[in-house]
């Protein structure tokens, strides 16, 4: 009866790290394709409409970064992240610098394409970021549930504070009156 325990629990195990370590993170990778393909025909869509060009540099370099981000979502990780940004440290590498190339195509640009553009840039890394900490189990467990809980837990001592003001102040008036030495 034991063995049926222990093969029922290693099954359990079994099917969880597999949901975690492959159907989540397929899950992750096709949700932050949708994502970008979404942002992506919305800039497109965005150009149709006249508010911005196909022959602004800044619409050319913002569709080939989310292609770039769309073809490579597979690898694109937490972990993978941190690990080149170590190497390229390390061995000095240096690869063309996207912000830079933006802002020179954003500085010849009028005021309201600017704020556009710099609104998609936003939000296509506003979806980089949560696909960074939702699509590895480690970050999910050691940021994102802590992070979670300590807003959680701030937002509900706000909301008490506020609630419990008057006996907060009674608690006031005590504490003031046990320490004045008058």
């Amino acid at each position: 009866m034991t063995y049926v325990y222990a093969l029922v629990s290693l099954g359990s195990l079994a099917f969880i790290w597999y949901y975690i370590f492959w159907l989540y993170r397929d899950f992750r990778i096709d949700q932050f394709r949708q994502q970008m393909f979404c942002l992506r025909d919305e800039l497109f869509d965005n150009v149709v409409d006249g508010d911005l060009s196909f022959d602004d540099e800044a619409y050319g370099t913002l569709r080939v970064t989310m292609n770039g981000f769309i073809r490579f979502a597979h690898v694109l990780s937490l972990s993978n992240v941190l690990a080149a940004s170590f190497w390229m440290h390390e061995e000095g590498v240096s690869i063309p610098n996207q912000k830079e190339r933006l802002d020179r195509s954003l500085a010849e640009l009028p005021k309201e394409k600017r704020d556009k553009y710099a609104e998609y840039r936003l939000r296509m890394h506003r979806i980089v970021l949560r696909h960074l900490l939702l699509s590895s189990p480690v970050s999910l467990i050691t940021i994102v549930i802590p992070a979670s809980c300590f807003f959680l837990a701030a937002a509900i001592l706000e909301r008490a504070t506020v609630a419990a003001r008057l006996q907060l102040e009674r608690i006031d008036s005590v504490a003031y009156v046990a320490a004045d030495p008058n």
